[in-house]
C-alpha cells in the first residue's frame, strides 16, 4: 500500500482544490513503491542578483512524489479551464471565461523543484543526485483540445504535462514522467 502523508486527509482540508482532492484518492491505490506527500510548505532565503538584496520566499507543493528506484516530482495540481494568451497559461473561470489566475503552474511546480533540489543538497552534503527532483504538472479538468491556443514549449502532454484523462491511471502517468527526465529503474540500479 502507498505512503501517503498524510493518509488521512478530510475533505475541508482540500480548500476547495478539487483536482487535489481526486488526485489524492488516485494516488492512495499505489502500491507501496510510492511515497506521496500532499501540501508541502516551503521558504528559502534568495538572493535576487537584479535587486542586490536577499529576499523571503515560500510556496507550497501540491504533491511532492518520491520512488526510491525513479527520483522525486513536483507536482502542481490545477483544476477549471485555460486559455493561452501570450504564450503563457491563465486560468479562467468556467462560468464566464474571465482569467482568475495568471500564474504558470509549471512555473509553480519548478519553484518548488528548485527549492527541494536546493535543500536536500544543503542537507546532504554528499548528495550525489540519485534522487533527482523534478517538476510535472497535472490540469484535473482539462484536455488538449480544451485549451484554446495550444500549450506554452515547456508544457509536454503524456511527459510533464497530464489530463484529465489521464487520471484513470496515475501510476502510469508517473512512470511517463520519470521515464521523460530519463529517471528509469535500470539506471537507477547502476548509480
Amino acid at each position: 500500500m502507498v505512503h501517503l502523508i498524510p493518509s488521512d486527509r478530510r475533505f475541508d482540508e482540500f480548500n476547495g482544490a478539487s483536482g487535489e482532492k481526486i488526485l489524492y484518492n488516485k494516488f492512495s491505490q499505489l502500491s507501496d513503491e510510492w511515497y506521496i506527500f500532499h501540501s508541502i510548505k516551503w521558504s528559502r532565503i534568495r538572493y535576487n542578483k537584479m535587486r542586490n538584496n536577499e529576499e523571503f520566499q515560500q510556496s507550497e507543493s501540491d504533491f511532492v512524489i518520491f520512488s526510491p528506484n525513479r527520483g522525486i516530482l513536483t507536482l502542481e495540481v490545477k483544476s477549471g479551464g485555460y486559455v493561452l494568451k501570450n504564450g503563457r497559461l491563465h486560468q479562467v473561470r468556467g462560468d464566464n471565461g474571465k482569467i482568475v489566475s495568471d500564474k504558470s503552474p509549471m512555473d509553480q511546480a519548478d519553484s518548488s523543484k528548485f527549492a527541494f533540489r536546493e535543500l536536500i543538497s544543503e542537507t546532504f552534503p554528499n548528495y550525489d543526485e540519485r534522487y533527482q527532483v523534478n517538476s510535472m504538472v497535472w490540469l484535473t479538468d482539462v484536455e488538449v483540445t480544451d485549451v484554446k491556443g495550444g500549450f506554452p514549449h515547456n508544457y509536454h502532454i503524456g511527459e510533464n504535462t497530464f489530463l484529465h484523462s489521464d487520471i484513470v491511471d496515475v501510476e502510469k502517468a508517473l512512470n511517463q514522467c520519470f521515464d521523460y527526465y530519463r529517471l528509469s529503474p535500470e539506471l537507477r540500479n547502476k548509480a
